[in-house]
């Protein structure tokens, strides 16, 4: 019986075969039909994916010696409740288009649709993600960039899909109310750097986040009013700590041994190296930290190890920042930045033996007013600092460098933004990415901290969508 099944099966088989011949053309039809049906079902799924539960740690340059990861951890919104006014008239409608990502929790993969939506103005972009991706990036204390970053590279592809490789920066902003507590008020994630002698090796990283080379950093506040700026009905965000992220692009990365600092939460712990990109006990006094070196005295009551140092109109300094976008760059980050020549860099006052032998009580009740002691000062000219860091001259130098940038300002939302919540976006960017006077004097926009060196450009995002 088997036998006789076969040869039924194999003379049927010639006679379809025959069929087929006689009719080729029907056959490499149905064929080609029947492929092209496979590929586009195949091309649902080659899109990259979230992993909300990641736990490998990021490899976002592994040929750099330095730490790109720069967090800065200082409150610098303490006058928010009083300046910040939410409710402003709405003027902005935003348009909005779709991608389609595949999302990747708990090893079950589903389809979810991510809005990507640009406003009226063409200053500010919007993605809407899952709620439970929005809740990982502010459970996690660097956001998205905890693990192996992979609900950063879905954004920044979505980015890419949508817009030509143009942007220097990308500034991601989770559209909180209100700063998560537990999170950093901004961090800076360096992706490439091609900067000679500001202490950072050369690397890239850009096309693992969709960018052919272009890409610099991304930058991350975690909260809605942390880019600052003058509002649309004459009030003003104070907002930071954004030249503060923008300055760790080019500074500090000196290595360690030449800046000391302290803990300002416990300043009768030992000294400890400034190597965390800041200025910490210096007379550098920008947005990096440090005093302004016109504040500095010695000998203050008479002991000559007592020094003090304050910034602006405050009565002491900050260790990692000052305020916010309340003060200007100082000519060394100004100088690190590629704005202006070493000529113009005023000799830095940096200390050692930080409140040696001085009891707790003393330090914590000084420091608050801008006194410290310490057992040696030591004065740098550029040069010097530049031989004793061995970090070689600047390449290229302020005649040459870069001075203007694109950024990107990006919201993830876990629902689209209402119109007042775009006008809040878009009043900020207008701002502090003005070329010019943003008309507020107690605060800085990128031009007026440069002294009208650099320029950030954010707006006509329409004329380099794809």
């Amino acid at each position: 019986m088997e036998d006789i099944t076969t040869d039924n099966a194999y003379f049927r088989l010639v006679r379809m075969t025959m069929r087929l011949c006689m009719y080729p053309l029907v056959f490499v039809s149905v064929f080609l039909s029947f492929l092209l049906f496979n590929l586009s079902c195949k091309k649902e799924n080659i899109e990259p994916k979230i992993v909300d539960s990641a736990t490998v740690s990021p490899t976002t340059n592994t040929t750099n010696t330095t730490n790109p990861t720069i967090t800065s951890t200082t409150n610098t919104n303490t006058t928010n409740t009083n300046t910040i006014n939410p409710t402003i008239t709405p003027t902005i409608n935003p348009s909005t288009v779709t991608q389609t990502v595949v999302t990747t929790t708990t090893n079950v993969s589903i389809v979810t649709k991510y809005p990507l939506s640009v406003n009226s103005t063409n200053r500010v972009a919007s993605i809407v993600v899952p709620s439970s991706t929005f809740a990982y990036w502010n459970a996690n204390y660097y956001g998205g960039f905890t693990g192996n970053w992979d609900s950063v590279k879905v954004i920044s592809n979505i980015v890419y899909q949508r817009f030509k490789d143009e942007f220097d920066f990308i500034f991601i902003i989770t559209n909180n109310q209100t700063k998560p507590s537990s999170q950093p008020y901004g961090v800076n994630f360096a992706i490439q750097n091609k900067v000679q002698g500001i202490g950072k090796s050369i690397f890239n990283n850009a096309a693992s986040y969709g960018s052919s080379g272009k890409l610099l950093s991304f930058m991350w506040l975690p909260w809605k009013y942390g880019i600052g700026g003058v509002t649309s009905n004459g009030g003003f965000y104070p907002g930071g700590p954004t030249l503060h992220e923008l300055c760790h692009n080019w500074a500090n990365h000196l290595p360690v041994g030449i800046f000391k600092t302290i803990d300002d939460t416990n300043p009768n712990l030992p000294e400890k190296n400034a190597n965390d990109g800041h200025w910490g006990i210096s007379d550098v006094g920008g947005q990096l930290g440090g005093f302004a070196s016109s504040s500095f005295q010695s000998n203050v009551d008479g002991d000559p190890l007592k020094y003090h140092g304050h910034i602006g109109s405050s009565l002491g300094f900050g260790l990692n920042a000052n305020g916010g976008n309340s003060v200007p760059y100082a000519p060394l980050e100004l100088y690190m930045m590629g704005l202006i020549s070493k000529a113009d860099v005023p000799p830095i006052r940096t200390f050692s033996g930080i409140n040696a032998n001085v009891s707790a009580s003393t330090i914590i009740s000084a420091f608050g007013n801008g006194n410290f002691w310490a057992t040696t000062m030591r004065t740098y000219s550029i040069d010097e600092l530049i031989q004793a860091s061995g970090i070689g001259q600047r390449v290229p130098d302020f005649t040459a460098s870069q001075k203007e940038y694109r950024t990107l300002v990006l919201v993830i939302t876990p629902s689209v933004l209402t119109t007042d919540e775009w006008t809040v976006y878009d009043d900020q960017v207008s701002s502090f990415f003005k070329k010019g006077d943003d008309g507020v004097s107690s605060i800085y926009n990128f031009w007026e901290a440069t002294g009208g060196r650099g320029w950030v450009k954010a707006d006509d995002l329409n004329l380099i969508m794809k």
